[in-house]
């Protein structure tokens, strides 16, 4: 499933298709899951269980801000789309002025089925 957060930003599962890119007018996939799905632009693995390097977290907020930025239509997405993309998002959103908690909340609004494991949540407490 993939869900708009913000103008030409889209958050999902792995389960999208070329028709859902080319039906939301996306151009540039950041996938964040372990798998690769042969359409991402950009593949960071990133793990729910805390075992990221901050390095990494910002290197995928970084490479879908820039896109952003630019004017693309981007998805970001993960295998289930419910806690490494939403966060991912949620730091993008930090990253522009939006305290984190309030950035989580305003993903959750615009895409429900988000769970971002407090793992991830806790990174600048002590991350790697």
């Amino acid at each position: 499933m993939i869900n708009r957060v913000l103008h030409r930003v889209y958050v999902g599962d792995s389960e999208y298709t070329q028709k859902d890119l080319d039906d939301c007018g996306i151009r540039w996939v950041l996938n964040v899951g372990g798998k690769k799905t042969g359409l991402e632009d950009y593949h960071r693995h990133l793990s729910d269980d805390g075992c990221n390097s901050f390095i990494d977290v910002m290197d995928a907020v970084l490479q879908a801000r820039q896109r952003i930025l630019c004017g693309a239509t981007v998805l970001i997405h993960c295998r289930a789309g419910m806690s490494r993309s939403p966060f991912i998002i949620a730091k993008h959103l930090e990253s522009m002025g939006m305290d984190l908690f309030d950035a989580v909340q305003f993903v959750k609004e615009k895409h429900p089925m988000t769970q971002i494991n407090q793992e991830l949540l806790h990174m600048e407490d002590g991350g790697k």
